[in-house]
């Protein structure tokens, strides 16, 4: 006499995990200076920058720089945020975050609030982090972040 009508139960939407660090947020770099260029000049701007390639001159961004192991910068930068796995020689100012991953060799001195740096990195320089907490080093368990895309590109991916 009475039925029971079956109900699909609908599962929420899945939300992307919790950020760890703050590049994970970045889901897109406005440039991109790809492994076959070599780019001589200033870079500055509102933007997120991803170097492969060869960068020589000063650069000031408010976003993310990273520099791909591959990537090359020779000069001083000031952003956000930085993250190096490949080469960088000059000084580096951050308002917020500098992370030396395992593959990255560094030449210059660093300013931030906040500054990782991975086990194997190659540093020399002095560290300035103002009235900041003591410097933690870190051992890297992700790849690297080649995954993000990028929203335009210059040069060769």
């Amino acid at each position: 006499m009475f039925a029971k009508k079956s109900v699909p139960i609908k599962a929420p939407p899945e939300e992307p995990p919790p950020a760890r660090r703050f590049a994970d947020n970045v889901r897109e770099f406005d440039t991109v200076v790809g492994r076959n260029m070599h780019l001589k000049g200033n870079l500055e701007g509102k933007a997120n920058v991803d170097v492969r390639g060869a960068l020589e001159g000063e650069t000031r961004l408010q976003g993310l720089l990273i520099v791909q192991v591959e990537g090359k910068h020779k000069g001083n930068i000031s952003a956000t945020n930085v993250i190096v796995e490949g080469q960088v020689e000059g000084n580096i100012s951050s308002t917020n975050k500098v992370e030396l991953r395992a593959s990255c060799r560094v030449t210059g001195d660093i300013g931030a609030s906040s500054v990782a740096i991975a086990e194997g990195c190659f540093y020399e320089g002095t560290i300035n982090m103002g009235d900041a907490p003591v410097t933690r080093s870190f051992q890297e368990k992700r790849s690297s972040l080649r995954g993000h895309a990028p929203a335009s590109a210059v040069g060769d991916r």
